[in-house]
């Protein structure tokens, strides 16, 4: 297993020192996906885009239905990636094949240890669209459940970002109102419909960004 790599310090030192919450912000929700890792989708890697027989844009909108599906739960691994290969139509690509290549995410660990010092002080949800595949292996390699309070997958409830059911039902998760509650997301649909449901929002762009936009919160 991947272990999260966070500094010794003496926590009680370390909350000591953190800057009193003026925001009143009493909960965090965080996207995964290009925030806590860079993603292995298929379609990003160049061996792949070079034997395309057809534009990128094209399969993308081919996949989106089976990617719909998979992402709500409604179809299942083995489905997913013989239908993803079908599409793909790239000999030597299996479907076993490109699940192997999906599932070689790269952590990104800075953010990690945000994660982890942000779960000492306030209630941590994370809100993402990730199929059951993902899902699986980033809890078992990463330990996430134990930073994470909440954790809601579109697979699970049925429902997927930006749809405003799975925020609500987050926030009821939380136990938080809509304007006590900071989302982050590093897709502007998914901020976007958060803002409009009175929750405060962050997009993310790097870590440093995101960093800073806490510190100015107060959260760390």
């Amino acid at each position: 297993m991947v272990r999260l790599v966070f500094p010794e310090k003496n926590i009680k030192s370390i909350m000591k020192h953190q800057p009193k919450n003026k925001t009143e912000i009493r909960g965090i929700i965080f996207d995964w996906g290009g925030i806590f890792s860079y993603s292995g989708n298929p379609l990003g890697r160049p061996e792949i885009i070079k034997r395309l027989k057809r534009d990128k844009s094209s399969i993308s909108i081919a996949l989106a239905d089976a990617i719909d599906a998979f992402s709500r739960g409604k179809i299942t691994s083995r489905k997913y990636w013989h239908t993803y290969a079908q599409i793909l139509n790239i000999p030597k690509y299996s479907p076993q094949r490109l699940r192997k290549i999906y599932l070689e995410y790269t952590p990104k660990y800075n953010m990690l240890d945000i994660l982890k010092l942000l779960s000492l002080k306030y209630p941590i949800a994370l809100l993402s669209n990730l199929n059951t595949d993902m899902k699986t292996v980033i809890i078992k390699d990463l330990g996430i459940d134990k930073y994470f309070k909440h954790m809601i997958f579109s697979n699970d409830v049925g429902l997927l970002k930006p749809e405003p059911k799975i925020y609500k039902l987050t926030l009821q998760r939380l136990g938080l109102p809509a304007s006590k509650t900071l989302f982050i997301d590093d897709e502007k649909n998914n901020v976007d419909m958060a803002k409009k449901l009175g929750i405060k929002t962050h997009l993310f762009i790097s870590e440093k960004k995101c960093r800073l936009r806490l510190k100015r919160l107060k959260l760390l």
